[in-house]
């Protein structure tokens, strides 16, 4: 077949297709192309005779158009394809450089020429503008995408961010939510297999390391975002579907470096290091803090054995120098220095102009706890200041990264073709566990070192039995191993904390939202945590029959996880200020004859489990062209988990409800859709569906359900109060189970009838092709969860209740409690031979309304752009996104109302912009060389700010009558004592508040020398944040803290107004957002 040469350059045909969320769906690995054959009085011609064309690997597939001229050739590997359509008494039509992306159907509407008239077409783009014949909402990031744009940190995944209804997790892992779902409820795919780690329900590899695969193995994705094929599962939210590259008949690859430094880059001014001066004074200041990263590596192809046997190697190394600063949430704050002495008429517990400082007022009651005079107490309070400064400061902090992927593609015949593929990942950090950018509100010693092993390996072998009838079979093993360690050795301040049995020191929090952490992570020692094995069989079957293409599969996916770990093994104390930490650090048990720390944790048991899930999924699908202008898309898709059975010695003495899994078959999801050419031009489309998906029981938390049963022989954790009896002093631990304590173990387990997330999804969009290669379409957005997962403590008296009045103290009047409120109190348990039993439900229900519009152009006259703006409203009763065993997370443990508020990804409106500028001159000689072959690329990103709940500090502690001498404290922490991880007020709505708005321009300049003809020399310099907008991260969400009351007014307890709530106290601070850094790069592309 004669081989065609493009009239306009192939770079300017792949940027037609950058955001191409016009195609078909077709496969989660190949592609397809099909349309109808037209004579030149666009009448079909029946039984004319395609022929496709790769024209990197020359493989060819034949088919013939049905009776209405109908034709569609079905697993095509992406890539660039020319097509040939032949049929007697007409001309013949070619068309070069039909592009074929994964997951969609190109849409070419050959129009043949009488017989003796000589027709070749150069196709520019992957079919019209307007999709007509799908109803999914997707969108297609290809390779020249991945190349173009800029990309912080070259985590090649986090372009879904760019497409409508997907917004970042608010923590900036680098988590991405659809349509305000759960971080932990989208599916990962490469090259078709699950590319997850299901125990922490993420991509492969984590959120710390660089990325688990090289952006030059990547060809192109695709982000499913609702009614996706039914060939899809394991997804409440949405789908990433990659494809990796591979080789071809001609020697083809790149060389990368990329070099960045923040020497040329912006100052965060929320980086504070804090010192003390010759005076004593505490000085918290900007400091410009080290972070440097070098990559570098290669993707190359080529052929072993022209048109039989491809190669294709890509090596990656990524090293990382990022120092971190571990300070306090707000330095200012936390670091303020007491007076040495009260100012002229300011007195202890004063109010209205008599009332002292922040810092004074912590002194005085350090005071009155120690019984000393405000002098002795003022002194020991900043000299407790002191002591703490030595554990705050600059850590040093490595990422080391290396990635290894070779593949083999086997054309086996014309019919059969066998791919192979496997890749390697090894990181170390050093202080690495923290994600933070720059800052963390931990101390020197409570980051821990991170160590990632993962391997995984995928063979598929695609089969063409008939024109009409093809298979895919797909095989995965992978292994991930994840371990971090504790930092040594231990510094002086905690020296004292560590005598006892393990000779390490507890986790000791102080004032979560202004101070930080100190001691051992409660979060470690991980051993394995986990060692996750992975096996997939999964296959596919295609079968075409006049307009209907029938689609059957399975996929079976065991997942093997052991761990060797236990949660606050070392024990944690929590305490709601400094005051607080350093009455117990000065004198223990000298809050009112009680221990100062809100709450003491302490776990025991055994450290190493393992266990399997078995994930089954079977699918069926028909996308039926009704008429040449209405397509029907159905499907259904079945889902069962198998869990692991209970393990039989944990079940022994276990609590009420433990040891319980769940088995839910009911899991079948019907999905329809539909496309109409509206006036049979391919000008205007109506397109819309309605898919009911379910998500994953995540196996960390059938992990915690497994383990923490309440039986001795499992892992027990005990939770203690300052009031609970046998509550320890600080710092000590336990060296072994307590006894004789009123503090009893806490347990975790599954509801009866426990269920998988379930969520009803629906679209509808109107798109309209307005010329000049430009489109625009308005798409309705729909879901609307149930059956999502929360926590509950269900051993809290909810019927034998105290009351509560709290006063306000607000000295600001800015406070949003302008007056004294009363609260039901819950002191007691139900059952008083446990602690917390908490139980995983499935009962939470969100809804997501969304209006998009999206404004495409394609590349002509040198431009390409790519907009979208979204409007959305999330809300749910408490949607819950934890990996770990949550206590408690309801306001009130028997009633869902009191959480129904926006969803913690709730952005209501977000905008987005990219483009490809492309010089337009051609000039020759030296001139050339000088101002050819310059391109730039802006992504720019503006939305709402996240939302917040305002939070309160410390443990409700009241005296019940006017003669108690001693004081009754909730439960756990918040105004209501249930220990609620919300730690909110009832009369506050949850995320009422919001973070300010956040922008992100990324921008690259790129120029292009070609030497030699083979070879372009591409030079890139790149700034992210390039405006420097200061984008917050972090707020001070604290509002009230919670003081005790007296004997004098029973019943009684305050509040007093943070006047720093809301305050900024990091920004550009995460994965996702940091100043403005520049990089330059360099690209050999041959």
């Amino acid at each position: 077949m004669r081989r065609l040469r493009s009239a306009s350059p192939l770079f300017a045909l792949a940027l037609a297709l950058v955001f191409a969320s016009n195609l078909q769906a077709q496969s989660a690995t190949e592609g397809a192309i099909s349309g109808t054959v037209m004579d030149p009085r666009s009448a079909a011609i029946p039984k004319a005779v395609v022929v496709v064309h790769n024209n990197g690997t020359g493989a060819e597939q034949t088919v013939a158009a049905d009776d209405q001229g109908y034709y569609r050739v079905a697993q095509l590997v992406p890539g660039d394809y020319e097509v040939a359509v032949r049929s007697s008494g007409f001309s013949e039509y070619r068309a070069g450089h039909v592009l074929v992306q994964v997951g969609q159907i190109t849409e070419l509407r050959p129009l043949l020429g009488v017989e003796g008239s000589s027709q070749v077409v150069n196709v520019s783009s992957a079919g019209g503008l307007v999709n007509t014949e799908t109803s999914d909402f997707t969108a297609n990031v290809n390779q020249t995408a991945i190349d173009n744009l800029p990309i912080n940190g070259r985590r090649w995944s986090n372009f879904a961010v760019l497409t409508p209804g997907v917004v970042s997790d608010p923590t900036g892992f680098g988590q991405l939510s659809f349509r305000g779902m759960a971080l932990t409820q989208n599916n990962n795919t490469i090259d078709g297999a699950d590319n997850n780690q299901v125990f922490f329900a993420q991509e492969r590899g984590g959120t710390r390391a660089g990325y688990s695969t090289s952006q030059a193995a990547i060809q192109e994705f695709q982000v499913n975002n609702s009614n996706y094929s039914s060939e899809y599962g394991r997804a409440a939210g949405g789908v990433v579907n990659t494809v990796t590259k591979s080789g071809s008949n001609n020697l083809h690859g790149e060389l990368f470096f990329y070099d960045r430094d923040n020497d040329f880059g912006a100052t965060n001014p929320y980086t504070l290091i804090t010192t003390q001066n010759a005076a004593g004074t505490f000085v918290s200041a900007p400091q410009k803090i080290k972070d440097w990263r070098k990559q570098f590596g290669f993707g190359v192809g080529g052929p072993l054995l022209r048109n039989r046997l491809f190669w294709f190697y890509a090596f990656d190394d990524y090293k990382r120098n990022f120092p971190l600063v571990a300070q306090a949430g707000s330095p200012n704050t936390f670091f303020a220095n007491a007076d040495a002495a009260l100012p002229a008429g300011k007195v202890c517990r004063g109010t209205g102009t008599a009332a002292p400082s922040t810092a004074d007022a912590a002194a005085c009651t350090l005071s009155t706890n120690l019984g000393v005079a405000y002098t002795n107490g003022a002194s020991k309070y900043n000299a407790g200041l002191a002591g703490l400064l030595t554990e705050v400061g600059i850590v040093p902090r490595t990422g080391d990264q290396l990635v290894n992927f070779p593949k083999l593609d086997w054309v086996i015949s014309q019919k059969h073709q066998l791919s192979v593929e496997y890749n390697r990942l090894r990181w170390n950090a050093p202080a690495g566990v923290a994600t933070t950018s720059v800052a963390t509100s931990q101390s020197m010693n409570n980051i821990g070192n991170d160590f990632v092993k993962l391997d995984w390996g995928i063979a598929k072998l695609q089969s063409i039995f008939t024109s009409n009838l093809a298979n895919e079979l797909r095989f995965q093993y992978g292994r991930e191993i994840d371990y971090q360690s504790a930092q040594t050795p231990v510094p002086s301040f905690e020296q004292p904390f560590a005598n006892n049995v393990f000779g390490l020191p507890p986790q000791v929090s102080i004032a979560s939202s202004t101070g930080f952490a100190l001691g051992t992570p409660s979060f470690l020692p991980r051993a394995r945590y986990p060692d996750e094995r992975k096996t997939q069989f999964a296959d596919t079957m295609t079968w075409t029959r006049g307009r209907h293409t029938f689609k059957g599969g399975f996929d079976i996916l065991r997942t093997d996880d052991q761990t060797n770990f236990e949660r606050s093994a070392y024990g944690v104390y929590t305490y709601a200020s400094t005051t607080t930490f350093l009455s117990d650090y000065y004198q223990p048990n000298s809050c009112a004859g009680l221990p100062c720390y809100a709450s003491f944790v302490q776990a025991f048991g055994p450290l190493a489990f393992d266990f399997a899930t078995n994930d089954l999924g079977f699918f069926v699908s028909d996308d039926w062209k009704v008429t040449p202008r209405l397509t029907l898309n159905l499907g259904v898709r079945y889902e069962y988990e198998k869990l692991p059975d209970p393990v039989a010695s944990l079940n022994a003495g276990a609590a009420p409800g433990a040891g319980y899994m769940p088995s839910d078959k009911n899991n079948a999801g019907p999905r329809l859709g539909f496309a109409y050419d509206l006036f049979g031009t391919g000008k205007t489309s109506i397109r819309g569906g309605y898919g009911l998906l379910y998500g994953r029981i995540l196996n960390a938390t059938i992990y915690y359900a497994r383990t923490n049963t309440g039986s001795p022989n499992g892992q027990t954790s005990y939770t203690f109060t300052a009031a609970t009896a046998g509550a320890p002093t600080f710092p000590n631990v336990f060296s072994s189970t307590p006894s004789g304590t009123a503090s009893k173990p806490n347990a975790f387990y599954f509801a009866d009838h426990y269920q998988a997330p379930q969520i009803h999804q629906m679209d509808l969009t109107v798109e309209q092709d307005l010329g000049w290669n430009t489109s625009m379409s308005m798409s309705y957005l729909g879901s609307l969860g149930r059956q999502l997962p929360n926590f509950v403590d269900t051993n809290i008296d909810t019927t034998n209740t105290s009351s509560i009045n709290y006063t306000i103290s607000d000295a600001t009047g800015q406070g949003p409690i302008q007056s004294s409120f009363g609260s039901t109190i819950y002191t007691r348990r139900l059952n008083n031979s446990y602690g917390s039993l908490t139980r995983v439900f499935s009962g939470v229900s969100s809804s997501y309304h969304a209006l998009a519009v999206q404004f495409n152009h394609r590349m002509t006259h040198h431009v390409q752009l790519m907009s979208n703006y979204t409007w959305s409203h999330a809300l749910d009763y408490g949607l819950n996104s934890s990996t770990s065993n949550d206590t408690n997370d309801l306001l009130v443990p028997t009633s869902l109302a009191p959480d129904y508020g926006n969803s913690n990804t709730n952005v209501p409106n977000r905008f987005v912009f990219a483009a490809v500028y492309e010089t337009p001159w051609k000039l020759s000689g030296w001139e050339g060389y000088l101002v050819n072959g310059f391109k730039i690329a802006p992504v720019f990103q503006m939305q709402n700010g996240l939302p917040f709940s305002l939070t309160t500090s410390g443990t409700p502690t009241f005296f019940a009558s006017s003669t108690a001498t001693k004081a009754t404290t909730g439960i756990g922490g918040s105004v209501n004592g249930s220990g609620n991880n919300q730690l909110r007020i009832p009369i506050i709505g949850r995320n009422t508040f919001r973070f300010p708005s956040d922008q992100v321009l990324d921008t690259r300049l790129s120029k292009t020398v070609t030497i030699a003809e083979k070879y372009d020399l591409e030079l890139l310099a790149e700034a992210f944040n390039f405006l420097n907008h200061v984008n917050v991260t972090s707020v001070n969400t604290v509002g009230y803290t919670l003081t005790a009351g007296t004997a004098a007014t029973p019943n009684t307890a305050g509040l007093t107004y943070n006047a720093a709530f809301g305050s900024t106290t990091a920004a550009n601070n995460n994965n996702v957002y940091s100043p403005r850094q520049l990089q330059l790069s360099v690209r050999l592309h041959f």
